[in-house]
């Protein structure tokens, strides 16, 4: 009994003494050095920086960090036998976010001819990283399917909100002038494999187009990029190889085509052009404050009624679809809203309340308050309304939107409610309604009880369960913002 007791003794004292042993050397081994890195992983392991595990099996890392640029590591060669704790990897800075702009994915067109989707195999990773290669050693492959484009749509909003480039949580009054879309056109595509389909790496040539909430195209810039060379074991748990016809028709190589669209999102989003193009745009804004008064004729006559007052709402109509406008002299002067434009103004005309159709050009526009101002380019019998320079109009007064809802055969509906709100919204202030207001309502007039023009219907909130929350923007901004005196 006594030799059992002295040997557990003599195993507890040495279990003891070599876990002491283990611990100090865990604490004087090199530790994980990741400059700026928060997760690396390996092909079988995840590494914290802090933390230390030794293994030799893995072949290659990736490491990714908020506010950096995800990185590849491939462990073939040089560290191909030294210890994933003695490596230091330091990550580029992504491009920092340009003031409070949203910059949201849009769409992502793949338009790839025939001749355009190019395969080149190589023999060994050092030859395929050195690329050297003519148009000779290329093979034609049958081009991505059109529908593969939305994985990259849905890649590449995760992406930007990943790196904050993105709100993911938009207010319900947000500043439209930085809210701009993103199209994404792929026209060619290379991809370089190795032939035991391990790794590849895939070239885009494309173009990047910017718009504003009102469909205007504002800026583009043409890319070819070259995404990094990646290992399929990494995205593909359960398989080593991916095939060439995988990749280019998308069904399992969609990460490639991911990676390589952030990559060339990122040059687009540090480039001088694109950064130059904010910085002038924002620029345009403050000048328009410095834009001469545009004296337009004051209407002789003012709308006593639903009737009258209706006569003076039109239907804007354009290549994208339609909204309302208000005219607001007798001389042929109409406000609507920025984003009912469509983005081409060459394509606008009016329609009367009695069918009558007229051309009309873009006078100016305030983007920051969505305001337009138009002028008939013909002579016209058109009678104005007066916008109202009155103080606001008192909580459960009766309100009356009128406008042209859903369809342009609906022009002209009067709708009734209330004034329920007047709120100030960073600095704005904004008049909330209960009167019925739909999509072709923008741009259209909000009236008081006396069918003065007071505001102009600029929004409505949506939801399945939101019902009677109908935006206007007083008509002292049309004032201000546009400019313009009676």
């Amino acid at each position: 009994m006594r030799i059992k007791i002295f040997q557990l003794k003599t195993v507890i004292t040495f279990v003891f003494i070599l876990s002491c042993v283990i611990v100090n050397a865990q604490r004087n081994r090199p530790r994980c050095n990741i400059e700026g890195a928060v997760m690396m992983y390996s092909q079988y392991d995840t590494v914290v920086p802090d933390e230390t595990y030794k293994t030799r099996s893995s072949r290659y890392l990736y490491v990714k960090a908020p506010g950096h640029v995800p990185k590849f590591e491939i462990m073939d060669g040089e560290y191909s036998n030294i210890l994933m704790e003695d490596i230091t990897i330091k990550l580029n800075e992504a491009p920092k976010r340009v003031d409070n702009l949203n910059l949201a994915v849009s769409q992502v067109r793949i338009d790839i001819g025939d001749g355009a989707m190019l395969l080149r195999s190589f023999k060994k990773l050092g030859d395929m990283r050195s690329k050297k290669v003519d148009k000779s050693d290329y093979t034609s492959v049958e081009p991505l399917t059109v529908e593969s484009a939305s994985n990259l749509e849905s890649g590449l909003y995760s992406f930007l909100l990943e790196q904050q480039y993105i709100d993911s949580v938009i207010p319900f009054f947000y500043d439209r002038s930085n809210m701009l879309d993103l199209t994404v056109e792929i026209s060619k595509a290379k991809i370089h494999s190795l032939v035991t389909g391990l790794y590849f790496s895939l070239s885009l040539e494309g173009v990047f187009k910017v718009t504003d909430y009102s469909g205007k195209e504002i800026f583009t810039q043409a890319f070819n990029k070259e995404g990094e060379i990646l290992p399929v074991r990494f995205y593909l748990q359960n398989s080593y190889y991916l095939s060439s016809y995988e990749v280019s028709n998308g069904s399992k190589g969609a990460f490639l085509w991911n990676h390589t669209l952030e990559r060339a999102f990122l040059d687009m989003y540090s480039s001088s052009e694109f950064l130059s193009f904010i910085e002038n745009r924002k620029n345009a804004f403050q000048e328009k404050d410095r834009l001469p008064i545009v004296r337009v004729s004051k209407p002789l006559k003012s709308a006593t009624n639903a009737s009258d007052a209706l006569k003076s709402i039109v239907t804007v109509e354009g290549e994208k679809g339609h909204g309302s406008g208000c005219v607001i002299s007798d001389d042929g002067y109409i406000v609507t809203n920025y984003h009912v434009l469509g983005g081409n103004p060459d394509s606008l005309h009016v329609v009367s309340h009695d069918g009558k159709k007229f051309k009309v050009k873009v006078e100016r526009v305030d983007e920051i308050f969505d305001l337009a101002l138009l002028k008939i380019e013909e002579t016209s019998s058109l009678k104005g309304v007066s916008l109202t320079e009155s103080p606001s109009p008192k909580l459960g007064d009766f309100a009356y939107v009128i406008g042209t809802p859903a369809d342009t055969f609906l022009g002209q509906t009067v709708t009734r409610g209330i004034f329920s709100a007047i709120r100030d919204v960073d600095g704005k202030r904004i008049y909330q309604t209960d009167a019925v207001v739909n999509p072709g309502n923008s741009g259209g007039g909000l009236f008081n009880a006396n069918f003065n023009l007071v505001g102009i219907v600029a929004s409505k909130g949506i939801g399945n369960v939101v019902e009677g929350l109908g935006f206007a923007i007083p008509t002292n901004y049309v004032f201000q913002r546009l400019r313009i005196t009676y």
